[in-house]
């Protein structure tokens, strides 16, 4: 019982989610990059840190019986339209802004998986009884 409480503790829910959703990112800036020329084509943005954070602050909020827990599993990466064009053929991605955009979600893609592993690695601490690997 307490292996489950701790695979499902807040902490491993929000950077699971993290993950997610900077993986979502990632995939929405790679469309837009393969349609920089395409005539007409809006680039996507991903949105998802505001919700994540509501649902955190839920999950603070409500300490116990899974209820905030189950607010961040719903937390779902937004993707939008720009709509705003600035090129004549209608394409609105700017080819810099992606290329800044793919690397900070890259790194913070880095981060997140290096917190869920060290996390993993204090679980697993735990469960050997603080000793061990």
């Amino acid at each position: 019982m307490a292996q489950r409480a701790m695979l499902s503790d807040i902490t491993v829910a929000a950077l699971a989610k993290g993950l997610d959703g900077a993986y979502a990112r990632q995939l929405a800036i790679g469309d837009n990059l393969a349609n920089v020329e395409t005539p007409n084509y809006q680039a996507k943005r991903v949105s998802f840190e505001a919700s994540l954070r509501a649902a955190i602050g839920a999950e603070r909020s409500a300490r116990g019986a899974g209820r905030g827990r189950r607010r961040i599993e719903d937390v779902l990466p937004h993707v939008q339209r720009t709509t705003a064009t600035w090129r004549r053929d209608g394409n609105t991605v700017d080819l810099e802004t992606e290329m800044v955009a793919m690397a900070k979600t890259s790194l913070h893609y880095r981060m997140l998986s290096r917190l869920m592993a060290k996390k993993f690695r204090m679980m697993a601490r735990t469960l050997n009884g603080g000793g061990g690997q």
